[in-house]
């Protein structure tokens, strides 16, 4: 009696063990909300090959993220247009931090946009490894007048040629950009390599 007793309890128990180990997530589009079983439960089910559909970047704990992931909308950037009539500018961390974009609109002659020395780098490639990629134009529609990119103390600037941190005048018009990626190296300097983009068409 006793047996049937324990197996009665058990199998009572049982639902509730399977629920807690769901873990159960909760999601909302601002009209329905929808409990979710969390991948990590999914996972240890049906095997790690197992992907829930629709599995949101947020639902997964700290930095590591170990299943494929679908960002529908893309990624975005913001632009930051800004012009100057002086010839020597640095850029700040905070600009570097905030934008993906640079159209750089020198007014009266050419000018050189300087990186921050990376000494000043608080929370930008703070890690070694950390990387980001910017692009930047420059706006003007005078074709005598250039903007070039300069390393800051502590950056390594490496290209297919020595001219490649120099954007010609008009560049703009001519869809002319360059596109510098760049990662914190093992010595701590930030090395980048720079690629200037031409019109394809």
């Amino acid at each position: 009696m006793k047996k049937y007793i324990i197996g009665i309890a058990l199998l009572l128990a049982l639902p509730v063990f399977v629920l807690a180990a769901f873990q159960p997530a909760t999601l909302t589009n601002g009209v329905d909300r929808v409990a979710v079983f969390t991948q990590e439960a999914a996972s240890s089910l049906f095997g790690q090959g197992y992907v829930l559909e629709g599995q949101g970047l947020g639902a997964a704990a700290g930095t590591l993220h170990v299943y494929p992931e679908k960002f529908l909308g893309g990624f975005a950037n913001e632009v930051l247009a800004t012009s100057t009539s002086g010839t020597v500018c640095t850029l700040k961390e905070s600009e570097l931090s905030r934008y993906g974009v640079f159209e750089l609109l020198p007014n009266v002659a050419s000018a050189t946009w300087t990186l921050p020395a990376t000494s000043t780098l608080k929370t930008l490639l703070k890690n070694i490894g950390d990387s980001r990629t910017w692009v930047f134009q420059n706006a003007t529609t005078s074709t005598g007048i250039t903007t070039t990119l300069a390393a800051g103390i502590g950056w390594n600037l490496s290209g297919v040629d020595a001219n490649v941190d120099v954007i010609a005048g008009a560049a703009y018009t001519a869809r002319v950009s360059q596109y510098m990626t760049c990662y914190r190296q093992s010595n701590k300097d930030v090395h980048c390599g720079i690629q200037e983009m031409i019109a394809a068409d």
